[in-house]
């Protein structure tokens, strides 16, 4: 790894170590950097070594292999890296400076290639990556040395892959747009320019040097086994010119397309053109002198814990809960120790125990699917009967929710499996059907076996919620399904407080339900990310996985001014909500500490509230190395005043309900008066430093400042979610802002759409709109 003591270099030392290798830290001008970085390698786990040569001078180049050579035997991979460069104008740039820039940029990678090959070949191939940048294709200020050199690089690195294939050594270029780093304030106007790649980037951010060397590190890996000769370029979108190609903003009778709140990202520039719209006729969204959301009733089912309360008593005992459930399944059906095909290696889970409450439809194993019963119980907890009594009342829906996990839904489309493919060998005529009759006969046969077996489309989310809201509300009670993974739950309370601060609803229920079935287990082993040792161990230094479980959990949502004039109790209010997304990471369950570090600050935004005014997070915490890991160092650095912990440990991880099961933690703290300890509970050797209570933490409401706390929700994929919950206001006190106001004439627009429907009625028609 040349040039690999600071920067983007020491990132790529890091980024290569992570996956496994033994790191080379080449350097020269930089030693006391590069040793740092071998000792960072080091107490991460990793292998590395430091050695200082000047790649420019082609002797020390050859002595730097030799010993690498005598050292580990031959190369894998090589990273060129080591850079030189004068920011300047063309005209100012001297000949000795163009030689000294050649030398490092061009022939230094040269001269460390061909002292490379030899190695790589004696071990069968291998792989060469050189660092590039945008620079050596678009012309930008004062960088034509640094650029042209760049440009050189990577035509080299097309010629090398051609001449090197032979041997099996790979060859290729790793390019970046501007990083927001060091480098990027030598530039003139380096705040503007950084604003510029921004608003013309479609991704709308600048890359981090990480970025970089995550792409360094996919074309070193035997993932980039089939490409070489090529130039990776990851700007965020800049080089695809849409902004060079947008007209700019147009008349009045036009409006301009800007970022808004949710945390989603912002475009400070390079806007589309979009005609403007009619306003809505209706809804009439309120005045907005009140944009404070207020929860005024909450409900949840959990292991070991029926209701709000039994779940607060969980938390101060801090007696896991989990276990086996044979009444559902037979573990030794999906259970062997050393987790083969097919099989979990943990027996055990988190499991709701108290019986579901039939539909009363009659239909078998859709009288009692788990995910109805567990959102009626949670939802009456919230007293929604109390809070929709009075005529005229607009209620809504908000559910994070999925079918995966659901033994209903598996054992319903088992059965359907079993009944078409039984009836496909039935002996009649060639071409005749067989009867109805020995179908039903088929199910009912087949339902005596597998008693959760229905409809498989009355199983799904959609249809499961809205069964237990019509049991409670109207029929016209809209009801939607969020799907974001284990974040479904706080993107619902956020849908549900825009939609009261909208006008569309009076009480908004949000939420969500995820029922555990024993394929779930089975998926999560292959992963290997359960717990061997049948212990959630969040933050801890024994972690070692994760155990999920059961869960339902609701809250009441009414705007605040309308919750005081009905009367209601207020438990806290909505005073901000961040929401976003990792981005292209490491692995769809290996989380990125950007994503995470902007959903705690975007949340922060909308009442303004300092990172020293957060009290306690509530936090994701699953008890995975890495996952908690790089949370960790994300509350370490964002809110080293606070106090972290997490219900996990208690109640496991409930999916798609571990967000508002978190709220409901936080809300009965607030009422409480006390942060629950977390336990038992050992801090990790050389990890950052986190508040972790090992006993109960008085918190007391004190005058003059609210009381806030953070709850965190960090799905797959990186949706992750944020939310601020504080005090309810005093009379006197100043409420939050549970949004950000509203953009004036900020329009949503539609910019296209399709679907594909087979076999429905228009299908081909709706295809091709």
């Amino acid at each position: 790894m040349t040039g690999g003591g600071k920067g983007v270099g020491a990132a790529i030392s890091r980024e290569l170590a992570r996956h496994g290798a033994h790191v080379v830290v080449n350097h020269f001008h930089s030693p006391g950097a590069a040793e740092e970085t071998v000792a960072a390698i080091r107490r991460a786990g990793g292998s590395a070594q430091a050695l200082r040569a000047s790649v420019a001078k082609r002797e020390q180049v050859e002595a730097l292999f030799a010993a690498v050579a005598a050292e580990h035997g031959g190369v894998d991979v090589l990273v060129n890296n080591a850079a030189r460069g004068v920011f300047a104008r063309y005209d100012d740039l001297t000949d000795t400076e163009w030689q000294r820039a050649l030398d490092t940029n061009l022939h230094g990678a040269r001269w460390c290639a061909l002292a490379a090959a030899p190695l790589m070949a004696a071990r069968g191939g291998g792989a060469m990556v050189n660092v590039s940048s945008i620079g050596s294709a678009l012309a930008m200020d004062n960088y034509l040395l640094v650029g042209v050199c760049k440009a050189a690089l990577e035509a080299m690195t097309r010629y090398l892959a051609a001449d090197l294939g032979p041997l099996g050594i790979r060859v290729n270029t790793a390019s970046a747009g501007l990083l927001d780093n060091p480098t990027a304030g030598l530039f003139p106007g380096a705040a503007g320019l950084r604003d510029t790649c921004r608003a013309a980037a479609p991704l709308g951010r600048l890359g981090t040097e990480e970025d970089l060397a995550r792409v360094v590190g996919f074309l070193a890996s035997p993932q980039a086994h089939w490409i070489s000769g090529q130039c990776l370029l990851a700007d965020g979108g800049l080089s695809v010119g849409r902004a060079m190609l947008t007209p700019g903003p147009g008349p009045a009778a036009e409006r301009t397309e800007r970022g808004g709140g949710n945390g989603r990202p912002e475009r400070s520039g390079g806007s589309r053109r979009v005609a403007k719209a009619p306003a809505p006729a209706s809804p009439v969204p309120p005045s907005a002198g009140d944009r404070t959301v207020a929860v005024v009733g909450m409900g949840l089912v959990a292991p070991g814990a029926d209701g709000p309360d039994a779940l607060w008593r969980r938390l101060v005992e801090g007696v896991p809960q989990f276990g086996e459930a044979p009444e559902r399944f037979a573990p030794e059906h999906f259970w062997s120790p050393d987790a083969s095909p097919e099989r979990t290696y943990s027996r055990v889970a988190g499991y709701v125990r108290q019986a579901p409450a039939g539909d009363g439809d009659g239909t078998g194993g859709e009288d009692g699917d788990f995910l109805t019963a567990w959102t009626h119980t949670a939802l009456v907890q919230c007293g929604v009967r109390e809070l929709t009594a009075a005529a005229g009342t607009r209620t809504a829906c908000f559910a994070g929710a999925w079918s995966e996990g659901s033994q209903h839904v598996e054992e319903s489309l088992l059965v359907e499996a079993a009944v078409e493919g039984i009836a496909a060998h039935w002996p009649g005529a060639a071409g005749e059907e067989p009867p109805g009759e020995l179908r039903e006969r088929l199910r009912a046969l087949l339902r005596g076996r597998y008693p959760r077996a229905g409809r498989p489309a009355r199983h799904l989310p959609q249809a499961a919620v809205q069964r237990a809201v019509a049991r409670l509300l109207p029929a016209s009670t809209p009801v939607r399904i969020v799907d974001t993974a284990c974040s479904s739950s706080l993107y619902a309370l956020d849908l549900g407080a825009r939609a009261l601060l909208d006008g569309e609803c009076d009480v908004a229920l949000c939420g969500g339900v995820f029922s555990l079935g024993p394929r779930y287990s089975v998926l999560f082993s292959q992963l290997k990310g359960l717990s061997r040792a049948g212990a959630v161990r969040a933050f801890d230094r024994g972690a070692d996985g994760v155990l999920f479980s059961d869960g339902a959990g609701f809250v009441a949502l009414k705007r605040l001014d309308r919750a005081r004039a009905d009367g209601d109790r207020v438990l806290g209010v909505l005073a901000g909500f961040g929401a976003a997304s990792d981005g292209r990471g490491r692995a769809v369950h290996a989380p990125h500490h950007t994503g995470q570090e902007r959903a705690l600050a975007r949340a922060r935004t909308a009442s303004g509230i300092g990172a020293d005014a957060v009290d306690w997070v509530v936090a994701h915490a699953t008890g995975t190395p890495v996952g908690d890991g790089v949370e960790r160092g994300v509350l370490a650095r964002e809110l080293p005043h606070a106090w972290c912990t997490s219900n996990k440990s208690v109640i496991g991880h409930t999916g798609w309900t571990a967000g508002v099961a978190s709220v409901v933690h936080a809300l009965q703290a607030l009422a409480h008066g006390v942060i629950p300890p977390q336990v038992p509970y050992e801090a990790p050797d050389g990890a950052p430093a986190l508040r972790v209570p090992t006993g109960p933490v008085p918190w007391p409401r004190t005058a003059g400042r609210p009381r806030t706390v953070g709850v965190s929700s960090f799905g797959f994929g990186g949706t992750g979610a944020h939310l601020l919950i504080q005090d309810a206001p005093r009379p006197g006190e100043a409420a939050p802002a549970s949004l950000p106001e509203p953009v004036a004439g900020d329009p949503v627009v539609a910019v296209a759409w399709s679907a594909h429907l087979p076999g429905a009625p228009g299908a081909a028609e709706v295809a091709r709109r």
